[in-house]
């Protein structure tokens, strides 16, 4: 904590493009895959050589898992996206139903990790609780957000292509089970 605390301080100092360029030096590697924007990892993967004596390229290779011991197999549903948001419409509508905003509210008096800070009905809901919008402007909001974020999650999990999907607006989940256990 120490350590990454020291970093952040140095960035705010120089720039993380300084830092970035600190990591190059130690682990070209790794250095090549983060952003020099991207502190966050940078801090982490020099957080990882000062705590191990490693660089994260290093302490990659030597790390064995599931796949070096069994056949891994992946699996992804996926629905047409007017199903697909007009179940994040009633889920957000659900929320805001229920304990949504006396959430929010219990949040927003404690300080949030960076990544807590950013969870989806966080913002929209503290808009609402500010006078930004009111309450309707928050659902619309929250739902535009949560579609965006499907969206992108989506992308991201098709472009790995160890995933074989399953669309359930063409087959019933007991299809799709029986593909999976036949191991398609």
């Amino acid at each position: 904590m120490k350590f990454r605390r020291s970093m952040a301080k140095y960035a705010e100092k120089y720039g993380s493009k300084k830092l970035h360029a600190r990591l190059a030096k130690l682990d070209p590697e790794s250095a090549q895959r983060i952003h020099p924007n991207d502190l966050r990892r940078i801090i982490r993967a020099l957080e990882l050589y000062n705590s191990t004596g490693k660089t994260m390229t290093e302490l990659k290779a030597s790390t064995r898992g599931l796949k070096d011991h069994y056949t891994i197999k992946m699996f992804g549903l996926t629905r047409p996206r007017e199903e697909l948001y007009s179940q994040i419409d009633a889920r957000v509508e659900k929320m805001f139903k229920g304990r949504a905003v006396a959430e929010v509210k219990k949040l927003r008096r404690i300080k949030l990790s960076k990544t807590a800070g950013v969870i989806l009905g966080l913002a929209e809901i503290s808009g609402y609780l500010e006078g930004l919008y009111d309450k309707q402007g928050a659902i619309d909001m929250l739902k535009m957000n949560t579609r965006r974020f499907s969206k992108r999650q989506l992308t991201w999990f098709r472009s790995d292509k160890r995933i074989k999907w399953f669309d359930l607006g063409k087959m019933n989940e007991k299809e799709i089970i029986k593909r999976i256990v036949k191991g398609v």
